[in-house]
């Protein structure tokens, strides 16, 4: 019917959904078909290095080591973590909270102290009110769980970047140089060998 809005009902887990919204969801980015230009297909692989499939490289962000990630600031933030912190990061890793709900902090970096690891997040829409409105009342929430910018609190380091300057990746290096090196050595919690993704 024209003019009526209908509702539709999303039944089932909510990390269900949270999995349908992931980068490597894309029925899209998997199409390798371009009316416009060549595709360019990638390996995205999984936060274990295990192969997730083959994208097009012009439809999905993806780092130099494989991971998909949802920006392209988060693809340089990833792959400064990949150098500085290899074995040490995750990326959207759940974080639960004591009513229950997980939250997914862009990056989380373990430390020499496993119950202070650091958050980092990266603020790209902050001139959004939406978006401003969300990331204040996840501050918010942080602060509740004792992470807290640095120094950090009883539950680690809140890190937080934005490109409301444009992308500065030489101050994000430096800003998490600080923060990394006052709290853990920089070595691997544990080395793996990956082999390098296929082009």
């Amino acid at each position: 019917m024209r003019g009526v809005a209908q509702e539709h009902a999303i039944t089932g887990p909510l990390e269900d959904l949270r999995a349908l919204g992931s980068p490597t969801a894309s029925d899209t980015a998997r199409r390798l078909t371009d009316l416009w230009r060549p595709p360019k297909p990638v390996t995205a692989l999984d936060h274990q290095g295990r192969p997730l499939g083959l994208y097009d490289g012009n439809l999905i962000h993806i780092t130099h080591f494989g991971q998909a990630v949802r920006s392209k600031n988060e693809v340089i933030i990833a792959d400064l973590l990949h150098r500085l912190a290899r074995g040490r990061f995750a990326y959207e890793k759940p974080l639960p909270g004591p009513d229950g709900r997980n939250r997914y902090p862009d990056f989380t970096v373990t430390t020499d102290d496993p119950d202070r690891p650091i958050y980092w997040e990266h603020l790209d829409l902050l001139n959004d009110p939406e978006y401003r409105r969300r990331w204040e009342a996840k501050r918010a929430w942080y602060a509740q769980q004792g992470i807290l910018p640095p120094p950090g609190g009883p539950g680690g380091q809140l890190l937080v970047t934005d490109d409301r300057h444009g992308v500065n990746e030489p101050c994000w290096e430096e800003q998490f140089k600080a923060v990394f090196g006052a709290a853990a050595s920089i070595r691997p919690q544990r080395i793996t060998w990956r082999p390098p993704p296929s082009t």
